[in-house]
């Protein structure tokens, strides 16, 4: 319980903190409320949907905020990734963002088929990384 307290108090300080301006104190103790809940998070507990809606909301602000900055981007999808094996914000795929926008796991279905995209849609699924 005091853990949980803790946690929900590390998130508010940094929501404080990114409105101040600082970031990377912000950043620090995201990471610090992810930890002590990913420690104590347990299915079987009665704070079980609070603990999920708040590791959900930590990831996605940890995400969020070195995503604002270009040359973060690539540790942003890391975040993501790391996001996704805690199973935290219903992402299936770390480009899948924000999570706010869609709750529910989202499948890629082509709108038409791939043989008849054009050539440069093949040049830029090959390249998207770079």
């Amino acid at each position: 319980e005091q853990s949980f307290i803790l946690a929900r108090r590390l998130l508010f300080c940094s929501y404080c903190e990114l409105d101040g301006g600082q970031v990377d104190i912000a950043r620090d103790r995201m990471v610090q409320c992810i930890s002590i809940l990913i420690t104590i998070f347990e299915p079987s507990l009665v704070k079980h949907e609070s603990t999920i809606e708040l590791m959900d909301d930590a990831w996605m602000e940890l995400m969020l905020s070195m995503e604002e900055i270009p040359q973060h981007r690539a540790i942003a999808r890391h975040v993501a990734k790391l996001a996704i094996l805690t199973h935290s914000c219903r992402w299936t795929d770390p480009m899948q963002r924000p999570g706010y926008m869609a709750r529910c796991p989202l499948k890629s279905i082509p709108h038409t088929a791939t043989e008849k995209h054009p050539q440069w849609c093949t040049t830029l699924e090959q390249n998207w990384e770079s």
